[in-house]
């Protein structure tokens, strides 16, 4: 039947503008407009928690090793100079906060697929089919990729924690 709406979530953009006697391009710019704005707040909201985060992740870490260093004898501070010990407390931060960060990254890329998915899915669902294909494979890429700078890294945190024995 000619000019029937379309299915979907494009569908149901056509009802509510002829609902509110606005054309459809109109209503589909402000809903862009509204998703921009959401992403906007959503990526400076990220970026608030990931540097408290990080400013949390460091203070817990330095005052669990500060306790620690308080239980020490002597003979600790005399085997370990007070630069090797700040060079380990700066790695072993620097560390944690890179990992934290990754975590949340991956969870922060994880809700990002699965609201597009969501949204493929409401408007049709080959194209959700095509998006979770290209999600797979691009993740199946990036793992193989990674495989390589992630071995590289634990060898050199293995040589890095060597050295910190050994001296």
């Amino acid at each position: 039947e000619q000019g029937a709406a379309p299915g979907g979530a494009l569908g149901l953009v056509h009802r509510a503008a002829a609902g509110l006697h606005v054309p459809a391009n109109v209503c589909l710019l402000i809903l862009l407009m509204l998703s921009w704005l959401l992403i906007s707040f959503l990526n400076f909201w990220h970026g608030v928690e990931t540097k408290r985060m990080t400013v949390r992740c460091q203070v817990d870490l330095e005052q669990a090793v500060l306790e620690n260093l308080l239980r020490k004898d002597d003979r600790f501070f005399s085997r370990h100079s007070p630069a090797e010990a700040l060079n380990r407390l700066g790695t072993d931060v620097l560390r944690l906060v890179q990992h934290r960060a990754t975590v949340t990254q991956i969870g922060w890329y994880g809700s990002l697929i699965a609201t597009n998915l969501a949204f493929f899915v409401a408007a049709d669902w080959r194209l959700a089919v095509v998006a979770a294909l290209g999600v797979a494979g691009g993740a199946a890429w990036a793992r193989a990729k990674a495989a390589r700078v992630k071995q590289t890294a634990a060898q050199v945190h293995r040589y890095d924690d060597q050295v910190n024995v050994l001296a």
